[in-house]
């Protein structure tokens, strides 16, 4: 059985990273991409990426600047449009699969790394799974 392509070898453990994509994509690309992934990932291999609230694809009160930031995303045609909860991506995480899920809103990281939290919560977040 052939288990190398390109190079790349599914049997060797490996850290697949994917960031600031999931949120100009459509929700069913996004699914696709993780069926994808999951179906690649040996054991001991990791998966990290990105994902932003639902809050950060349309126009609130509740996200400082959102609106100046989605008026200059449509500008250049590229609107934020997905968006999932934490919660939620959890969910859909483990219905696809995927175990050992961890996710960090963007000011837990600040805390942990920086010592300190001025970011809002509830905007942005990185998710690790393992297989």
């Amino acid at each position: 059985m052939v288990t190398s392509f390109y190079g790349f070898d599914k049997a060797i453990p490996t850290a697949y990273i994917w960031q600031g994509v999931s949120y100009y994509l459509p929700k069913q690309s996004v699914s696709n991409f993780l069926n994808f992934i999951q179906s690649q990932m040996t054991s001991g291999s990791v998966f990290v990426f990105d994902c932003c609230s639902p809050l950060m694809t349309f126009k609130n009160e509740r996200v400082p600047g959102i609106a100046y930031q989605i008026d200059r995303l449509n500008e250049i045609g590229e609107p934020f449009q997905f968006g999932m909860y934490a919660n939620e991506m959890e969910a859909w995480l483990r219905e696809k699969g995927f175990q050992n899920i961890q996710i960090m809103q963007q000011d837990d990281l600040e805390a942990e790394f920086l010592h300190r939290r001025t970011l809002p919560n509830n905007m942005w977040y990185v998710v690790t799974v393992k297989a």
